[in-house]
């Protein structure tokens, strides 16, 4: 039953999420948000499972999250296939 209490919002559709103590921006297109404000998602840029604390979630368009998605793509740099496999960006 505390399981089920965990999960207060779960969400399917475009959102920016950013880490309010670093600053960093990700993309998701699916959420979810306990009582305490912590949430989980995937990055859609990375691919990386995100936790954050402390998070600012802003909804997108779908025209929105593709073009912000495809800019924050452009500027990561390509990934190391060596860490890729131990699990490293």
């Amino acid at each position: 039953m505390a399981c089920l209490a965990l999960v207060v919002l779960t969400g399917c559709g475009h959102y920016r999420v950013t880490d309010v103590q670093t600053g960093t921006v990700y993309y998701t297109q699916d959420l979810h948000q306990s009582p305490d404000g912590v949430v989980a998602f995937n990055d859609v840029v990375t691919g990386n499972a995100m936790i954050l604390q402390y998070p600012n979630i802003q909804s997108l368009t779908d025209k929105e999250f593709k073009e912000q998605v495809a800019q924050a793509k452009a500027m990561t740099p390509p990934s190391d296939p060596w860490m890729q496999q131990f699990g490293g960006r």
